[in-house]
């Protein structure tokens, strides 16, 4: 690589073009991955949007995009409703946790500590977890 150019590695197929799920190897998240790692957020950004119109039907990575909206963009009100957007597996608790905490974030970053509180609430009360509850009481302080 050159500079902060990433090498070219083609375009991403149109929304709904994806090829299934998301794959490690697929060269575009890598890439987006990559320039979130050199604080190039807006470009991260724009791949991680890409990824997310490809796999559209992918939770993980519908997540990985609300929370890019989020710290990349500063966009919590996007976040938001991307979030309320992605339906996750019911039995996959990782993936409730990160969307709580995520919700959570963006509620707390547009001011909306309630809001953020019923977040983690509503994840508690399916999911009991310790460190969920710190977080609850502190944002209740």
């Amino acid at each position: 690589m050159v500079g902060d150019q990433l090498p070219h590695r083609g375009r991403l197929p149109a929304a709904g073009q994806g090829d299934g799920p998301f794959e490690a190897d697929d060269d575009d998240l890598t890439d987006a991955v990559q320039v979130v790692g050199r604080h190039r957020a807006e470009q991260a950004a724009g791949l991680i949007a890409q990824a997310a119109e490809r796999y559209a039907a992918d939770p993980e990575v519908q997540m990985l995009a609300a929370e890019s909206k989020l710290v990349d963009r500063k966009d919590p009100q996007g976040a938001i409703a991307a979030l309320n957007a992605v339906q996750l597996p019911a039995d996959n608790r990782f993936m409730a946790f990160r969307k709580a905490g995520l919700l959570a974030d963006a509620y707390e970053a547009t001011g909306r500590k309630p809001e953020a509180a019923a977040a983690l609430e509503a994840m508690l009360k399916v999911f009991p977890n310790a460190r969920l509850q710190q977080r609850l009481d502190a944002l209740r302080k």
